[in-house]
């Protein structure tokens, strides 16, 4: 169960949930330690590694519409799980959160972490330097005047904003 309580109701009902943020800001993570049994987690990455036959984080431009479309009818044949998405422009959120029947979480990490994370990484040094510029970018789209608020939907959040500080104060204890 999760050491968030909304989360938790969530949860407990079986839902779809994206999980937005810049790259190496913890989604993959996040969705893991919030996982329960039964859940899928799809990730972008994951699925364009598997089409393509490339190191995962590696992106083939030429494969991103096909990549895209499988994505999406994977998100769409899901019962309950985690969809990782950058997904740095509310709007983009909101028609994802509609299409999947979701609810959304922003880990918003700062991108002196990402960064520092993408550095720490194995990922190969071409993902690096494909990445580094998209952490740049996805701060720069963000809007932080839409995360202020948080939209609700019969008494539970269609969308969270989680900074930095509020996914560490919520770690659970080892």
């Amino acid at each position: 169960m999760s050491c968030f309580g909304w989360l938790s109701s969530l949860e407990a009902r079986g839902a779809k949930i994206i999980v937005a943020g810049p790259p190496c800001s913890g989604k993959n993570s996040f969705a893991e330690l919030h996982r329960l049994a039964g859940d899928e987690i799809l990730d972008y990455d994951v699925v364009h590694a598997e089409l393509t036959g490339l190191p995962l984080y590696v992106h083939d431009d030429d494969q991103i519409s096909r990549t895209i479309h499988v994505f999406g009818e994977r998100a769409m044949a899901m019962r309950q799980g985690w969809i990782i998405q950058t997904a740095a422009d509310p709007a983009a959120r909101a028609r994802a959160r509609e299409a999947h029947t979701a609810r959304s979480i922003v880990l918003r990490v700062w991108p002196g972490e990402c960064h520092a994370r993408l550095e720490a990484s194995d990922r190969p040094d071409l993902a690096k330097m494909r990445l580094r510029p998209v952490i740049d970018e996805w701060w720069r789209r963000y809007r932080a005047d839409h995360e202020a608020q948080t939209t609700m939907c019969l008494g539970q959040p269609l969308e969270i904003s989680l900074t930095y500080f509020a996914l560490n104060d919520q770690v659970p204890a080892q």
